[in-house]
């Protein structure tokens, strides 16, 4: 099945209807609480990763930041900030 609502997917995963390809931060309580499982982890790179890309030749707007902190604060371990050759640094949660 093709779907383009990341709530659906989980929904019929956990309904028993297959697998789906989801972020890890979708499933992770229903995971966390074995009503699903992980399958195929070694052919899935992180599904885990959100990149908040904005031109660099403009100053940030209002609006933008505003997201930027929502997506900072409810998606912070996920969210990868720079990546340089050794290694990628994630961002730390505002507090």
């Amino acid at each position: 099945m093709v779907c383009n609502s990341l709530d659906v997917m989980v929904y019929l995963a956990l309904a028993g209807r297959g697998i789906a390809c989801v972020p890890d931060f979708s499933v992770e309580n229903a995971v966390a609480g074995g009503r699903l499982k992980t399958v195929l982890d070694t052919y899935v790179a992180d599904s885990s990763t959100i990149h908040v890309v904005w031109p660099s030749n403009r100053k940030m707007t209002p609006k933008v930041r505003v997201f930027v902190d929502f997506v900072r604060v409810n998606f912070g371990k996920h969210l990868v900030t720079e990546t340089d050759d050794r290694k990628r640094q994630r961002v730390r949660p505002h507090t």
